[in-house]
C-alpha cells in the first residue's frame, strides 16, 4: 500500500510538472512556472515512506472533537510536499494541506534532510 501510495504520489508531482508552462509567461491567474528535478521526486520517496507510516489511520484520536481532523490527517492525500535543495542534501518538508473543512492546522507536519547521493534520510522531525 505504501510503495503504491509513493508511485502515485510521484507520478503527480510528475504530471504536474509537465503541466506548467516553462517558458514564465502565464496567464493571469496561472501557476507560476516551476521546475522540478527528478532528483526531487526520488528525494521525496523515502520520506512519503515513512511518514505514511507515521499518520497510521488505524489510530486516529479518541476525542470526539478531534476523530473528524484525525480522519482528515490520516489521509496522505491530504498534504503538501515541498522539496529544498542544498549543495549535499534535500530538505523535504510534509505538511497538512488547508482546506474549507480544516482552515487551520497546527501539527502533523514533518521535516525531512535526504542525502542527495544516496537518497537516505540523514535526520527527521515531526511536528507535535
Amino acid at each position: 500500500m505504501v510503495n503504491a501510495l509513493v508511485k502515485l504520489v510521484s507520478l503527480a508531482m510528475l504530471l504536474f510538472a509537465s503541466q506548467i508552462k516553462a517558458d514564465g509567461d502565464n496567464d493571469a491567474g496561472s501557476l507560476p512556472s516551476v521546475q522540478i528535478s527528478i532528483e526531487m521526486i526520488e528525494a521525496t520517496k523515502e520520506p512519503i515512506n515513512d511518514f505514511s507510516r507515521w499518520i497510521d489511520p488505524a489510530s486516529p484520536s479518541n476525542a470526539i472533537g478531534d476523530q473528524k481532523l484525525a480522519k482528515y490527517l490520516s489521509d496522505i492525500r491530504n498534504y503538501d510536499v515541498s522539496v529544498e535543495e542544498a549543495s549535499n542534501t534535500f530538505r523535504v518538508y510534509i505538511g497538512p494541506r488547508l482546506s474549507e473543512e480544516q482552515p487551520a492546522i497546527f501539527g502533523g507536519d514533518a521535516e525531512y534532510v535526504v542525502d542527495r547521493t544516496t537518497y537516505k534520510i540523514l535526520k527527521k522531525q515531526y511536528g507535535k
